[in-house]
């Protein structure tokens, strides 16, 4: 039994780093301005894998961008913000959270840019990614200790959210400063208008107060 455990554990770490050699290949072919030509063959070779590896962990393109981001919201969700919600209001802790996001976005900047662009350039890979956007929304919320009562409250706010988000990215993607101070204002305005949009809804604190209005 602990033979077979020690196995399952050997499989799974040689999985995941053959994943991330994916993964990096494919930042690299992005950043290097070669993501047209990054076909799943031309990144294992990249990685130093056989084709038939590469394809047992990716099927197309679109599932490795899909899996770049989805390792953004794990180091998201694996940070310890230390929010208070009796001392941090919902817009700073919400500014922050994004913050964070895009700040893990810049670590591979160029790249990002490229694989952002791919993924919604094409109709069927922004289907694709639907479903697991949506998840970062959540995230974020769930990250900012913004919780939700009923389902309708969170059904209004991952859509308020994630047009407040896409308005912030496409600020971020000609943002070439270092301080980022252009992304930072334009967030500072998207969680202002998707606020006030939604204190029109019955979202209410333990005091009758909309916690949208929540400064």
């Amino acid at each position: 039994m602990v033979q077979e455990k020690t196995a399952d554990v050997k499989t799974m770490t040689e999985f995941t780093a053959k994943k991330q050699k994916i993964l990096q290949a494919a930042l690299d072919f992005a950043e290097d301005g070669r993501w047209p030509e990054a076909s799943l063959d031309a990144l294992a070779v990249a990685a130093g894998l056989a084709a038939a590896e590469a394809a047992e962990i990716f099927s197309c393109r679109e599932e490795i961008v899909s899996a770049v981001l989805q390792d953004i919201d794990d180091r998201m969700a694996a940070e310890d913000f230390g929010f208070n919600p009796a001392r941090d209001g919902v817009k700073d802790r919400l500014f922050e959270v994004i913050m964070l996001r895009l700040d893990l976005l810049n670590e591979n900047r160029e790249a990002m840019r490229v694989l952002l662009k791919d993924l919604t350039a094409s109709p069927a890979a922004a289907l694709q990614h639907k479903s697991a956007f949506c998840h970062t929304m959540r995230l974020i919320f769930e990250k900012a200790d913004i919780d939700f009562s009923a389902v309708w409250q969170e059904e209004a706010a991952v859509p308020a959210l994630a047009a407040a988000y896409m308005a912030t990215l496409a600020s971020w993607r000609h943002d070439d400063s270092a301080d980022m101070a252009k992304t930072m204002a334009a967030l500072d305005r998207n969680l202002s208008r998707m606020m006030r949009f939604l204190a029109v809804f019955p979202f209410r604190d333990s005091g009758g107060k909309s916690i949208w209005s929540n400064p």
